[in-house]
């Protein structure tokens, strides 16, 4: 790996990292996580048969709370969990869950996996802008799919994205966030060309503002959700199974 590689997995692996943010409200956080586990499990369920060995990688689990709600969701699933922070590993290894400690951006499958090991879902929530080498780490992620399989990165900040900017500048985050500027739809578009048949790539408006069903309504009237300058990008890629 190049020192800019090893630089930002240094840097996102900090055990004394804390990711503030402005959205302290407890209420508010809650939800967002209700949003965003319904969000994925609904594509999932859409998606894939879950009632065959299903097995998910979640990338980026951060303090677990989202891989055990989604263990909880598919009690007979495979769940396995990949972190850069050793402490965020150890915490839900001793919790009993599956998780592994990655080192390098593009890990080596042959040191974490059996190389024989698939996965019908792999997802993320705010991972792909921290990586140095966005593209490349999609397609090396579409390699452990099995034949049907889907990669769902729902909320990504991305190089138009303003919205983004400003709340991670304000929060104090920035120095994690800085490849957000080699993110973008279209690049996104033109590499899946290159590996995949089945993909859907856009500006994801789910969350707006929760308890204000009525501006919410105005925002979508209007069409604000499709604004890339206010809003994530989402990523869906499909395997096709022949």
């Amino acid at each position: 790996m190049d020192n800019k590689k090893v630089n930002n997995i240094n840097i996102q692996a900090s055990e004394v990292v804390e990711y503030n943010s402005l959205f302290k409200n407890q209420q508010h956080i809650n939800l967002r996580e209700i949003n965003i586990i319904d969000f994925l499990t609904k594509i999932i369920n859409d998606k894939i048969d879950i009632n065959n060995d299903l097995s998910i990688l979640e990338v980026g689990f951060n303090d677990g709370s989202r891989l055990k709600k989604v263990s909880s969701f598919y009690p007979n699933a495979k769940v396995i969990g990949l972190e850069v922070r050793q402490a965020c590993v150890d915490n839900l290894v001793k919790d009993g869950y599956d998780c592994r400690l990655v080192t390098d951006e593009l890990f080596d499958i042959n040191n974490i996996f059996n190389i024989n090991e698939k996965f019908d879902v792999i997802y993320g929530y705010n991972v792909i802008h921290h990586i140095s080498v966005p593209y490349k780490y999609l397609r090396h992620l579409f390699t452990l799919l099995k034949p049907g399989g889907i990669l769902l990165f729902p909320h990504e900040s991305h190089s138009t994205h303003l919205t983004g900017y400003v709340l991670n500048t304000i929060s104090g985050n920035w120095k994690y966030e800085m490849n957000i500027f080699k993110l973008s739809k279209n690049k996104i578009i033109n590499d899946c060309k290159n590996y995949a048949s089945k993909y859907n790539i856009g500006y994801n408006g789910l969350l707006c503002l929760f308890g204000f069903p009525k501006l919410n309504k105005i925002y979508r009237f209007f069409r604000f959700h499709k604004l890339p300058i206010i809003n994530d990008i989402i990523i869906l890629i499909e395997k096709n199974i022949n």
